[in-house]
């Protein structure tokens, strides 16, 4: 045989080896091996994938070289813990949404620390990955080539993302998750997801008011999302109850931009002055915003007004009047869309959704 010969046939002994490692990592994934569980033997690999022995062993070699597998004299090949190690990718705005809203700037590191929190307390195999919704879209084709270890997939509040990839997720059975309101997921049905429920937060919102003795209540709407729309409406069908208060005595802007540049001092005193006592704000930074502008008028909170607002976050604890607020448990949410995933991952999808547990916390402002 000569040299250029055997130049070639190792070649195609390499590609065939290299073909081979992806082969057996996809089964390792697949059907779940566990740390330390015996894997093929040459012999096996060689029948199962109709491979040479020589191409069985160089692509053995290279996995046990690189940790995914280890092998004891006499006993045969094993799996290595890391190579159980799955990845979990946590799809949320990090580039451009912590520039945009107090939703992000705290949403986000919430929600990791809330995923990594469950991973050390329950021991799980997981790591998750962060990826922009721009990376993901350019990753998905190739997922299982670029994230081998990839066994599902969560969405942080990216319905039009989550809409998008599912078929394609579906396609590649890669389980899927969707954490955030539930009035983003009205077009979507049978998705596996943690949300928070409108009709249940606004009840905690109104109740609570009520419980204090307040009669009129006012709203403070920003119109820059779905979520902050179905609130908004959903406080205007409770208002046709009970009479809270008329159209005049609801502050709308079109954008938080509007709230926080315009003098809306002199529409705060009319609140006040048609016996407005309490106001809704449905966005978390726009009642930061709105207490701030009370602060600065001279009006007393909670003396002559009482402010809630709907928040995720710990920002309304910062504020100089603490702001009381219906809790979206966001951190601890995060835990559970981790569990329930990997519950998926290992019993298949039930097309559930889950209710996340909110709550008022009463602080200074009501």
């Amino acid at each position: 045989m000569t040299i250029v010969n055997q130049l070639k046939i190792s070649a195609v002994s390499i590609k065939g080896a290299k073909a081979l490692e992806q082969n057996l990592l996809e089964k390792i994934s697949k059907e779940k091996y566990k740390p330390h569980d015996l894997f093929l033997s040459l012999e096996k690999i060689s029948n199962i994938y109709n491979v040479n022995k020589t191409t069985a062993q160089r692509a053995l070699h290279s996995l046990v070289g690189k940790n995914y597998l280890y092998q004891i004299h006499g006993k045969g090949t094993f799996v290595a813990p890391p190579a159980v190690t799955f990845q979990v990718l946590v799809i949320a705005d990090y580039e451009t949404g912590t520039n945009n809203d107090f939703g992000s700037i705290f949403g986000i590191p919430a929600f990791l620390r809330g995923v990594l929190k469950k991973i050390d307390l329950e021991k799980y195999n997981y790591s998750p990955v962060m990826l922009t919704k721009k990376k993901f879209i350019e990753i998905l084709p190739d997922i299982e080539l670029i994230y081998r270890s990839c066994r599902g997939v969560i969405f942080f509040r990216n319905i039009d993302i989550f809409v998008k990839t599912l078929p394609v997720l579906k396609d590649k059975n890669i389980p899927s998750f969707f954490y955030g309101s539930d009035a983003l997921l009205e077009s979507v049905s049978n998705a596996d997801c943690l949300v928070y429920n409108e009709g249940g937060i606004t009840d905690l919102a109104i109740n609570h008011l009520l419980k204090l003795s307040h009669k009129k209540i006012s709203y403070l709407y920003i119109d820059e999302s779905p979520t902050q729309k179905k609130r908004f409406n959903l406080f205007l069908q409770e208002n046709k109850k009970y009479k809270f208060c008329t159209e005049n005595d609801i502050l709308y802007f079109k954008t938080i931009k509007e709230l926080i540049h315009n003098n809306i001092i002199p529409d705060i005193k009319r609140l006040l002055k048609n016996g407005i006592t309490a106001i809704i704000c449905g966005q978390e930074e726009a009642g930061v915003y709105f207490l701030n502008k009370c602060l600065m008028a001279g009006i007393k909170i909670p003396g002559e007004l009482s402010v809630l607002t709907i928040s995720n976050y710990p920002i309304c604890a910062l504020t100089p009047v603490p702001l009381s607020a219906v809790h979206i448990p966001i951190e601890e949410d995060a835990g559970r869309c981790l569990e329930l995933l990997i519950d998926i991952i290992e019993h298949g999808s039930k097309s559930e959704k889950h209710i996340s547990k909110t709550t008022i916390v009463r602080r200074l402002s009501t």
